[in-house]
């Protein structure tokens, strides 16, 4: 130890040394040369090396308060924990530990890891911080780390709704991300079955189509604001391919699917936003499943289309009916053989 007054010590030897000696003696070993070399003058910031090899739990966090606010403080700073042979009681103690000295995404990525141990507030808390607040520390938010969770909350029968849904409000970039393990469902059912909130959610993505109500709108909220509400709103309508009126074999009620589309363009149109409306539902309706179908569209999708009969929403469908099959790849002599397939469906 007596490395660490040298220039450039090697941290690795010390660390190592200590992790594997108290492995075999125990933390008292360690707790006992704290205060010898304390008392030999090491500084805070040699000391703590001691201290962050160490085994993680309630035993070595009790020692680390009474060591000192500075130590405390950099420790959890510095730490990188790892409780996975630890009691959950302990796993929790650790988990806000962590928030209170704001190593947020190191939390989200430690909890993703132990969602099984951890209560359903505490959960909650660590998504809540993670994106409302600055970390202390400029860790890596892993999509993978956030889907996890929210899939462990979406299966608790002690987690609110409304509170997912707000949590997924909050995380709508990572969640609407290509490849994103967990989507923003809440979200997606209220857009389902609440045209108020579409409609809202609409509102923030597009502006009016007569200039002079779009400049009376801007004033109305802060541009930074607006911003980061039009982005979100983007993210959740792009994301959103759920066909409002689905039933869990497939089928569509029509009265539903058709009240639904009546009431956003009865709202879109005081809105002054007809246009972008009806592109948003012929967008929706080109995602209707076309798995197991003798014929597609369904009626049900054909007959609103002819309905509305508006150039906005035929010419979104057919955009998206192409667009939703993305890229594809072939060998150099294959031709066409993917595209005949698509006319003949």
């Amino acid at each position: 130890f007596h490395l660490l007054k040298k220039e450039n010590p090697n941290l690795v030897l010390v660390h190592r040394f200590a992790e594997i000696k108290t492995s075999k003696d125990g933390l008292d070993w360690a707790f006992k040369l704290f205060s010898q070399l304390k008392q030999e003058g090491f500084d805070d910031n040699m000391l703590l090396q001691l201290l962050l090899p160490l085994q993680q739990g309630k035993e070595l966090w009790d020692f680390v308060k009474q060591a000192g606010e500075n130590i405390e403080l950099n420790y959890w700073l510095a730490v990188d924990p790892h409780f996975y042979h630890i009691a959950n009681e302990e796993k929790i103690v650790g988990i806000k530990k962590l928030l209170l000295y704001k190593r947020y995404f190191i939390a989200v990525n430690l909890a993703s890891m132990i969602t099984d141990d951890l209560p359903t507030d505490v959960l909650a808390e660590i998504l809540q911080l993670a994106a409302t607040e600055k970390s202390s520390r400029d860790e890596y938010l892993r999509e993978h780390d956030v889907s996890s969770i929210f899939k462990s909350l979406e299966s608790r029968e002690d987690m609110n709704h409304e509170e997912l849904a707000k949590l997924e409000w909050l995380y709508l970039s990572i969640l609407s991300s290509y490849g994103s393990a967990y989507k923003p469902k809440q979200l997606h059912l209220e857009l389902a079955k609440s045209p108020d909130f579409f409609m809202q959610i609409l509102k923030w993505a597009y502006y009016p189509k007569d200039e002079k109500r779009r400049e009376a709108e801007k004033k109305e909220i802060d541009p930074e604001e607006h911003q980061k509400f039009a982005r979100q709103a983007y993210y959740l309508l792009t994301d959103y391919k759920t066909i409002p009126g689905i039933q869990e074999d497939g089928s569509i009620d029509e009265e539903y699917l058709n009240d639904w589309v009546d009431k956003i363009r009865e709202l879109a149109k005081e809105a002054d936003r007809a246009e972008m409306a009806d592109s948003v539902i012929g967008k929706l309706l080109a995602y209707y499943t076309e798995a197991n179908q003798d014929y597609w569209p369904a009626d049900e999708i054909s007959n609103i289309i002819e309905r509305i009969n508006t150039k906005s929403i035929k010419s979104s469908f057919s955009m998206t009916v192409t667009n939703k099959r993305g890229s594809t790849t072939r060998s150099p002599f294959e031709g066409g053989t993917i595209e005949r397939a698509n006319a003949d469906h």
